[in-house]
Parts: C-alpha cells; structure tokens; sequence
C-alpha cells in the first residue's frame, strides 16, 4: 500500500542477475530482491531519507546480497548513502559531504561496482574523480589532461574546461551527455556534441565541436591515464560560408559512425578505433539514400501527425538546420542504426515517436534513469529519422526492421493508461516494465524483447 509521492528505481546485479527494486512512497523505502524469473528472494524496508535529499543519484552493488544507494541534494554537496544488506537483514546510514572547491560536476556514474562523481577544475585541463566503493569507502582521484590538445568550434586551443563549457546553444546544455550503448539511445542524447561513454574501467569522451573532426579521448579508472585521437569527418565545400553545414558521431564496440551535412550533401562514414573508414555512403539531394532500411519520417504529435518525407532535399535540410545525430544499437549480430534531427523542446504541444513507437506514454519519475531516460527522450520535440540495418562490419544490410520491445511497450501503456508509479529497466536481452496499481494496492512486472 504505497502511499503518495511515489517512486519507483531499480539496482540490477549484472553477476548474480539479480534486481532490487526499491519502491518508495513519501514515508518509505521498501527493497524487494527478485531473481532473473521475477520470483521475490527477500524484502527490507526503511525510513525514507529528508526531504533536503532530492534524488538518488547512484548505487553500487556487490555478490554479498548488498545495495548500497546514494541519495543527494540539488547541489550534490551532501551525500546520504543506504547500505541494504540482505544477508543481515540489516540496513545501516552514512552521511558524505563535498566541498567542489574551484570545480564544476560533470557527470555522475556507477560502474565496476564502484559509484564515481566526476567534476572538472574551472579553468583547468583537471579532472577529479570522487569514486564510492562497494564498500561505501570514498576515495579522490584526479587525471590532468595537460598533454592533450583541445579546441573550441572556432578551432582555437583552448582547456577542456572551456570546451565543456562552451555555449552551443539551448539543445547543447549538456556538458557530458552519457550515453549507455547497451539501451536504445534516442537521438536527443545522441544528438549532443559532448558525449560520455563508460565501458567498464574506462571513460570515454567524444567531442563533435568542430566540424572536421571528431576528438575522442580516453582516461582510464584503474591508471588515471589518458589519451587522444582525432577522427576526420568527410569534407563539404561551404561555398564560402554560404552553405550551413552539421555533423556529430556516435560510439559502439569501437566503431565510430560519423555523420556531416549540408543542405546539398549528406555522408555516414563507420570507422574502426584506428581511423580506418569500413563503408561510407554519400547521399545528394537528388541521389537516394541507399543504406536505410524505413522511409524517412517526421513526427510531430500523435500518429494522425507522421508523414513520410518523399524527398532527399527535406531530410538533408531538416538533419543540417536542427540537432541532427546518430544512434546504434546493437541487436543479436546486427546494427540497428537510427540517424536524424530533432528541434528544440517546446511547450505548446506534445511530440512522441521515432524508432521507439508513436503511442503517446510518458514515464516521469526524479530519478535518473538511463532505460527511460531514452524511451521519454522525445516528448514535446518534433523528430525526423530514418533507420538501417548493419552488419558488426559496418556492411548495409536489406530486410525489415522489427519492432523494438520499445515499441510494445508504449502499445501496452496506452492501452492501459491507470498505471503508477512506472520504471522500465533492462536484464541481460530482455526489457522490464515496472508499475503499481493503486485499486488492486499491486506492484506488477511485464518482460519485453525486442
């Protein structure tokens, strides 16, 4: 029996394949420990934390049966961590608090069963790592980038600092969008200049600023060390500054898909990690789009507002004048490549769609929240997209594209519109919709796949 303010997040043990869902209404904190076949193992419930602590904002987990989350004020200067330890049955407090002193939080993530808060010194080419481990011990790291080059969109060596922190505009806000390659990534995050990719003990940050190249630059959790690497993007003639041009990349299983656009021209070029080009298809305005496997779709509402753009001359100018990006997703030995634009967010209507359906379901919840940070990226924006289907090799592939578990689901929450307190989360292949139904007081789980 959830009472109000409720929320809903999940912590998955990717070891041990199991899920803690942790359901919290204005009071409470209850845990319930599933295995992969959603059966209950075991349950802790807690006092919720104040009020000043606003989210949660990380998790480590452990073999041990222990959950360890970290909840934060606005500011992410203090920190209260609730350790749930299955095997005791015991759920144990710790308070953290951090100065930030001269500095600026980045981003935030969880990985190798550790927490990290990573935040850059004004001014600075320094990096900070504050890691929380699994045994709730926090420890500073720092990584200076001094030896390696940085420039803004004008091409001008500049710190890392000031790149991160150059103005590219109202859709750009993002210092270090995070991307989790193992989700559908929607192109509103992909469509960010300034990504973050966590593989394991590495991060990796890939910067689009300019036009020509794509910088990607590594530092490792373990070492502290860093590297760089410059990509070159296909060149389009500008016609002396006559021609708008775009471009962006995305990142998987080192293979980098670049794209860049004008009005006129349109290239997809895939990579390896050694700059080496696997398959580039050039698209004009009066040539076809040969490595798609859709048509090309704008949505601006609800289905009765999807058209399909007959001509190459719409998607070159609607990709090069809004956020244009890219997406892959990795699909048994496939790539399910995704490539667009999307506008602005706006208040007066409601956009929905893409390649994850068009039914109009929104899960809104304070807690970050990769999985359905994607599946609601699109609301209250008009989005233009076309998908292909690749091989790991980056060869195009013919065929149709199935619906993804995406796509079943917002069938599935528009035809059943009562529905609270939801999460969507994803276990190995297989996406999971939570939600609660305050008539019958039940919390249920449904599995999808793609």
């Amino acid at each position: 029996d959830l009472k109000r303010n409720r929320d809903v997040f999940q912590v998955v043990n990717e070891s041990n394949k199991n899920v803690t869902l942790f359901l919290t209404d204005k009071t409470a904190i209850n845990a319930v420990r599933l295995n992969e076949k959603m059966q209950i193992l075991d349950s802790l419930s807690v006092t919720r934390p104040e009020k000043k602590f606003t989210s949660m904002v990380g998790h480590t987990t452990n073999e041990e049966n222990n959950s360890r989350i970290f909840w934060a004020t606005s500011n992410r200067k203090e920190f209260y961590v609730q350790n749930f330890n299955f095997t005791t049955r015991a759920v144990t407090t710790e308070n953290f608090n951090l100065t930030f002193k001269n500095e600026e939080l980045v981003q935030e993530f969880s990985t190798n069963e550790n927490f990290y808060l990573l935040s850059i010194v004004k001014k600075s080419n320094e990096l900070k790592l504050y890691c929380f481990d699994s045994k709730g011990s926090l420890s500073e790291k720092k990584v200076n980038l001094d030896a390696i080059n940085f420039f803004n969109y004008k091409n001008e060596l500049v710190t890392f600092y000031a790149v991160l922190n150059q103005n590219l505009g109202a859709f750009q806000t993002n210092k270090l969008q995070l991307i989790d390659t193992s989700n559908l990534v929607s192109l509103t995050e992909s469509g960010k200049k300034r990504k973050c990719y966590v593989q394991g003990d590495k991060v990796i940050f890939s910067l689009d600023l300019d036009l020509d190249y794509t910088q990607i630059v590594t530092v490792d959790l373990n070492t502290l060390t860093s590297e760089s690497k410059m990509f070159k993007k296909p060149f389009i003639d500008d016609k002396g500054d006559m021609l708008v041009l775009n471009s962006n990349s995305f990142l998987i299983n080192d293979k980098l898909f670049q794209i860049k656009s004008s009005v006129e021209d349109f290239y997809l070029t895939i990579k390896n990690m050694k700059d080496e080009v696997l398959n580039e298809f050039k698209v004009t305005k009066d040539s076809p789009i040969t490595f798609n496997n859709t048509e090309v779709i704008q949505e601006n509402g609800d289905p009765g507002r999807r058209r399909v753009l007959e001509k190459n001359s719409q998607f070159l100018r609607k990709v090069t004048m809004l956020n244009s990006g890219v997406s892959c997703y990795k699909l048994n030995d496939n790539y399910i490549l995704t490539l667009g634009s999307v506008s602005e967010e706006s208040n007066n209507a409601m956009f929905y769609g893409a390649m994850f359906g068009v039914a109009g379901v929104l899960i809104a919840a304070a807690i970050s929240n990769p999985t359905y940070d994607s599946f609601n990226a699109y609301s209250n924006r008009k989005v233009i997209y076309t998908n292909g289907l690749f091989d790991l090799n980056g060869k195009h592939l013919e065929g149709q594209i199935a619906p993804f578990a995406f796509d079943k689901i917002r069938e599935y929450l528009d035809q059943n519109k009562n529905l609270d307190s939801k999460t969507i989360y994803k276990l190995d292949a297989n996406y999971y919709l939570g939600y609660y139904n305050k008539a019958d007081k039940n919390y249920s789980i449904r599995k999808f796949q793609d």
